[in-house]
């Protein structure tokens, strides 16, 4: 939600900061710090409205919301000259190649949140921004795969009804597999890792 992406954009004002000084430096005209961040996602116009939304709900900075295309390669390439943002939109395998350019998160989130926070949070989200113990990020939304597509033919060939629910898939499966033929019953392409991410 946006008021949970609010309080996540204050606290990870220093989660990523890792910019040159005169763009930690930067300040709006009436002199409050301007926070940058970059991410893939979410769409501009959600991004924009997250920003504004924080941007509203205080009076200390201002954050400002860039959405690139090619993410990966432009935050490799401003990391390295020193040009980064002051926060960072991060998939999973990114964590560990960034982690020494971020600041933990339990001392902001802490004290912005209070303690428990993490209950609040998905398990899974909390997993996933850990690396050798210690919380990186703070997971702001999770995608999922919204529809399988289904062979009928196939299907029809082992009696399988397509699926509606994880059981019922796990059961489709198993089906298809106890045949014993050399069939690949269900298959994902994450040849890319943020596919299978």
């Amino acid at each position: 939600t946006i008021a949970l992406a609010s309080s996540v954009l204050m606290l990870s004002s220093l989660l990523a900061a890792c910019g040159d000084d005169e763009q930690a430096a930067a300040t709006t005209e009436d002199g409050k710090p301007v926070i940058t961040w970059w991410g893939w996602a979410p769409q501009p116009e959600v991004g924009e409205e997250m920003a504004k939304a924080f941007n509203e709900s205080q009076d200390d900075y201002v954050v400002k919301f860039k959405r690139l295309e090619d993410y990966e390669q432009q935050l490799q390439v401003a990391m390295l000259g020193g040009d980064g943002p002051d926060v960072i939109g991060l998939k999973e395998p990114m964590i560990p190649q960034y982690k020494d350019r971020l600041v933990p998160a339990k001392d902001y989130m802490d004290k912005a949140a209070g303690e428990g926070w993490k209950d609040k949070l998905i398990e899974l989200g909390v997993e996933q921004t850990t690396v050798d113990g210690e919380q990186y990020a703070v997971p702001v939304g999770f995608t999922g795969q919204a529809y399988l597509m289904y062979n009928k033919t196939l299907l029809d060939k082992y009696g399988v009804t397509p699926p509606k629910t994880y059981d019922e898939t796990v059961a489709a499966i198993d089906k298809i597999n106890a045949s014993g033929d050399k069939v690949i019953p269900m298959q994902l392409g994450a040849k890319d890792a943020w596919v299978g991410v």
